[in-house]
């Protein structure tokens, strides 16, 4: 078996170049045969609502297809595909068929149209994204998400086969986001925002809560990811006013630094987040953040997500591909 890896475009404002480096390292440590297939970069131009940059990522998806089909592709060998949502995938279908290869396909995905908050259903690509997904979904011989959540979110919207999605978590590097943290009496008597400027963030909650309370805004600065990482230990909570939300990056890194996290008791927050975390209405959100503020000593939060180190996220991940 060999696993040609399509990663997405690292870029340091995400977490893409952090999965770059942690696939590479877990796979080389676990003696998989691999390759990874880069694309062309350029640089993005990435906003506060954005997560990529779909110029740049276009570039960069449609080269990786280039340089792939340049490979000597054999029976068994996978393709690993860390964004499931990558037009002209669907060629390899094709590629498989006329040259009789059984390449096996997996693929990770984040979000898509089948979600009413993702943006591109909010741009009207629902249209020609509906049939796109089913077929990039009928393709894969294993589809990847974070949560239980993401995978009943595409089972309802979606024509798919439901034994095909693997829950395994998205990987952070918990041991070294342990550093970073902050004894409690020392942090700033704050709350920190991680998400995108975006509504289904819940951005507009969080500017009408500014107005009493401080909240550090991380998507308005420009941080590298030390400075991210520093700023978001130095804070007594990590707040996520979110209408979707498929894993919460933000919140499992606070969590890991053992920042309290205020979140809707919904979406996938129920399958880390304690129940004592989490609020129901507004009113419940409000006590929320004066507990949080008010609060004396940490709570040890960072339990909960010990189970994203990226070694055992990526581990399962293997574990997988090898049972095939």
């Amino acid at each position: 078996m060999k696993v040609y890896v399509l990663p997405l475009e690292p870029l340091d404002k995400r977490y893409t170049k952090q999965w770059y480096y942690w696939f590479k390292e877990t796979f080389k440590r676990k003696g998989i045969n691999f390759e990874y297939i880069d694309g062309e970069y350029k640089k993005s131009e990435l906003k506060g609502k954005l997560f990529l940059d779909w110029r740049s990522s276009f570039i960069w998806k449609f080269e990786q297809l280039k340089r792939l089909f340049k490979k000597k592709l054999k029976n068994s060998d996978w393709i690993l595909i860390f964004d499931g949502e990558f037009p002209g995938i669907e060629s390899i279908e094709y590629f498989k068929k006329f040259y009789d290869v059984d390449i096996k396909v997996a693929e990770l995905w984040h979000a898509g149209t089948y979600d009413i908050w993702d943006l591109t259903y909010q741009k009207g690509l629902e249209r020609i994204g509906s049939k796109l997904e089913e077929v990039w979904f009928d393709i894969a011989d294993i589809i990847f998400v974070a949560t239980n959540f993401h995978k009943k979110l595409i089972v309802k919207n979606r024509n798919v086969d439901e034994d095909k999605i693997k829950v395994v978590g998205w990987p952070i590097d918990f041991k070294n986001l342990r550093k970073f943290e902050i004894d409690w009496n020392k942090r700033k008597n704050r709350l920190v925002f991680t998400g995108r400027l975006s509504i289904e963030k819940g951005i507009d909650v969080i500017e009408e809560l500014k107005k009493k309370y401080n909240i550090f805004i991380t998507q308005k600065y420009e941080l590298n990811k030390e400075e991210y990482y520093k700023e978001l230990a130095n804070s007594k909570g990590v707040i996520a006013p979110s209408r979707q939300e498929t894993f919460g990056y933000g919140v499992v890194e606070g969590m890991a630094m053992n920042v309290l996290p205020i979140v809707p008791d919904d979406l996938s927050f129920r399958e880390y987040v304690p129940k004592k975390w989490r609020y129901r209405n507004k009113e419940e959100m409000i006590e929320l953040i004066r507990c949080v503020l008010n609060e004396k000593k940490k709570d040890n939060v960072s339990k909960y997500v010990k189970k994203y180190d990226y070694p055992k996220v990526i581990g399962k991940l293997i574990k997988y591909l090898e049972r095939w």
